[in-house]
């Protein structure tokens, strides 16, 4: 499993496809691209087939409380102000069981290109607003409580990554089925319960 951080997300609009340029920056995604040409080195040495997916941003049951959508439901499910950049960052959410679909197809297709990398993706742009707001409503808590600003917005997070998935789509039977407000309840219907 690789990431959307690997990629070297620029100012640009357009959706991010597999051939787009590698991040130079050292972190996670450098770390992430690493690992992959490594398992794609190892793997051609071992003659053994090796498929790398790149998810862009999972959400639903099972994220850690510090990501941005537990984060907001811990706090709008006590009442709580919830401190935010403006929420302007884009994003290409996609829900965890697509995620899990997509690595079963990839399992059993025979039209996956061996030494290849894939991005699983919606392609569908959604701003940080747009899922906090969508979190107040699924949890019937007002809006005010989402407080946009109170957080400076980092300056080495990129404003815009929507990914490109007509790679993966075209070579299997995937497609993602869950749009984001069904996501959204989901997720708050399983963090609810806890």
């Amino acid at each position: 499993a690789g990431s959307w951080s690997e990629y070297d997300a620029g100012a640009d609009r357009r959706p991010i496809a597999e051939d787009h340029p590698l991040t130079t920056k050292p972190g996670y995604g450098a770390a992430k691209s690493a690992a992959i040409k490594e398992g794609l080195s190892v793997a051609s040495q071992l003659d053994i087939p090796f498929v790398a997916l790149r998810l862009f941003n999972v959400y639903g049951p099972g994220e850690a409380s510090s990501r941005l959508i537990p984060f907001i439901i811990d706090h709008l499910s006590r009442y709580m102000d919830v401190p935010l950049t403006m929420g302007e960052q884009v994003r290409d959410f996609i829900f965890i069981d697509d995620v899990v679909s997509a690595f079963i197809e990839a399992a059993r297709s025979d039209n996956l290109m061996p030494d290849s990398v894939y991005n699983i993706c919606t392609g569908c742009p959604s701003s940080v607003r747009q899922v906090a707001e969508g979190v107040a409503q699924a949890l019937k808590r007002p809006t005010d409580l989402l407080r946009f600003g109170d957080l400076p917005s980092r300056t080495d997070e990129p404003k815009w990554v929507v990914g490109d998935g007509r790679k993966f789509e075209a070579a299997t039977l995937w497609s993602p089925k869950t749009i984001l407000d069904h996501g959204i309840m989901k997720t708050v219907g399983h963090y609810s319960r806890l």
